[in-house]
């Protein structure tokens, strides 16, 4: 399988691969800076729970959306004879900014892939900025600019990701499905980026999301 999604090649196991078959041991011998981090944020100092992980790409993001999904109420909106219930956080956009989290982190740096979830509002953030030419003005219309380009193609030929930029537009269109901001634009305001051991860090998916309080959620994505 592994030689189908293109990611062997005369015998030798592209990186890539690693990233999304290999065993924790391997990826962190080949990969000392990769580590994922969920913290279920109580203020924004202190964290009342904890996971750590350096699974293969698949097994970690599916760790860490139960994690999210246990803590994504329900709110149930009443519309005459029928009653809507509704995620706080909409499960596509959220598996979405994961995605976009592990395809677009700079393995090269040491910093953790980031998710924080709060009361109020989920981060998800990784290591490096956004890829060049990107900003967050022009980036839902934008062509694609992929910093690990193996890696999005296995992605691609599992149907995991694809090459259209519409990852980020489908993320949009869940939240204001579900009338979580009234205008895309203002989602976008800026990407925040701080100095750290590991370098420039990119929020790609921040958003408050207290339904009963504002029905807003504001986004930031790579």
């Amino acid at each position: 399988m592994l030689a189908a999604l293109g990611l062997i090649r005369s015998g030798r196991l592209f990186r890539a691969g690693l990233l999304l078959a290999g065993t924790p041991d391997a990826i962190k011998e080949h990969f000392p800076g990769y580590v994922w981090t969920y913290l279920r944020m109580v203020s924004d100092t202190d964290y009342s729970n904890r996971a750590d992980g350096t699974e293969a790409i698949p097994i970690a993001m599916e760790r860490i959306l139960d994690r999210i999904m246990a803590e994504n109420p329900i709110t149930t909106v009443r519309q005459g004879l029928f009653h809507f219930e509704i995620r706080t956080y909409p499960e596509i956009a959220i598996r979405e900014a994961l995605t976009n989290a592990f395809v677009h982190t700079d393995y090269r740096m040491h910093g953790p892939i980031m998710v924080k979830q709060f009361s109020d509002r989920l981060e998800i953030s990784n290591p490096g900025g956004l890829p060049g030419g990107i900003t967050p003005e022009n980036i839902l219309r934008h062509e694609p600019v992929p910093r690990n380009p193996t890696l999005v193609d296995a992605l691609t030929r599992l149907r995991l990701v694809n090459r259209s930029n519409i990852g980020v537009r489908r993320m949009f269109h869940a939240l204001l499905i579900e009338g979580k901001e009234k205008s895309p634009q203002s989602l976008l305001t800026k990407v925040k980026q701080f100095g750290s051991f590991s370098g420039p860090r990119n929020y790609l998916y921040h958003s408050g999301c207290s339904w009963q309080k504002s029905q807003k959620m504001g986004a930031f994505f790579q």
